[in-house]
């Protein structure tokens, strides 16, 4: 008659939480570790256990939402589904700590209570590309340009009775248009573009090479072309009516001025991108000695006393053949 006490010591199962001892190995708990036995027979006690969990605690760490507190079971994983919100900000994860970066998107997966905490990424801004018709209509659908990125200016042009389209310019007064299809725009910036119009000229005829365009402006009864090149070409060839305006060499804007008779105007570019287009007024292009200041300018061995003289004549000082040895060997000025 004498009581037996159970031991105190716990059995371990990995994964599962011991909760005591029963007579039958799916019963009830009906001793714990350390209290007394005082049946007088033989038996077998049975371990029971639990699947261990764990608390998985979700902050929205400066976003909106409902607090929320989760179990995980051991070895399983654990979707977290909710998602917060922040106005400005995109939710990107959950961090074990408030300023960490993701650790998880969607599941936990490890075995440990835990605060998991928001991870936010500032949202990118959205910023509008304006096209306004001037006084046409049929405008194209805005642009919309995200931080950080380009947009290339639209194809579709506006319409006006009467008028030739231009192109585009950053005022509503521009004469010349400044701003083409094609053209890329990626400052992070709202931008508003104003069709540039000019009247109809039914008698002109405009033939333009690839490389450059014709722009033209009617005032009164007087015609104003202007022929620009785009960037990395040169005007090569300006005709009216097939006679030749005039060799334009590096030539990157004409303008050409018409009376309202009728009239054929042709241009032709040339894609020149790295051509040297001497800044010099003291250099003629036929000068025997103009290859080699080309050489030595495009290299930045010699770059003239200033921007438009180079001083072919002048007397090399001894700090100048010195400055003129180091770049040859590719030394930085002292």
């Amino acid at each position: 008659d004498v009581d037996l006490t159970l031991t105190k010591t716990k059995p371990t199962r990995q994964g599962y939480e011991f909760l005591g001892w029963s007579t039958s190995k799916n019963g009830e708990v009906e001793y714990k570790p350390g209290e007394a036995y005082k049946e007088n027979r033989s038996i077998v006690l049975y371990a029971l256990w639990k699947v261990k969990t764990y608390t998985v605690k979700l902050d929205p760490n400066g976003g909106s939402m409902t607090a929320v507190t989760l179990t995980k079971e051991h070895s399983k994983d654990l979707k977290l589904g909710a998602k917060p919100t922040r106005e400005g900000y995109k939710f990107i994860g959950w961090s074990s700590s408030k300023n960490g970066s993701v650790e998880y998107t969607d599941t936990y997966i490890a075995d440990k209570d835990i605060t998991l905490y928001a991870v936010w990424e500032k949202s990118k801004a959205v910023f509008t590309v304006t096209y306004n018709p001037n006084g046409g209509v049929n405008p194209p659908a805005d642009g919309k340009l995200t931080e950080g990125g380009e947009i290339k200016i639209t194809d579709k042009a506006p319409t006006r009775d009467g008028h030739n389209f231009e192109g585009w310019a950053y005022s509503a007064n521009a004469k010349w248009a400044q701003v083409f299809a094609g053209d890329v725009y990626d400052q992070n910036a709202p931008l508003t573009l104003y069709a540039v119009w000019s009247k109809a000229t039914p008698n002109l005829t405009l033939n333009s090479g690839k490389g450059g365009r014709i722009q033209r402006s009617v005032s009164g009864n007087s015609l104003t072309l202007r022929i620009i090149a785009d960037e990395g070409n040169s005007i090569s060839y300006i005709s009216v009516d097939n006679e030749p305006v005039g060799l334009m060499g590096d030539t990157k804007e004409y303008i050409l001025t018409l009376d309202m008779n009728k009239h054929t105007v042709k241009a032709e570019f040339t894609y020149n991108d790295g051509l040297w287009i001497n800044p010099f007024d003291d250099i003629s292009p036929t000068a025997w000695y103009y290859g080699a200041i080309e050489y030595c300018y495009k290299n930045n061995i010699m770059t003239g006393v200033d921007a438009v003289r180079f001083a072919p004549n002048a007397t090399l000082t001894r700090g100048q053949f010195v400055t003129l040895l180091a770049r040859l060997h590719g030394v930085e000025d002292a």
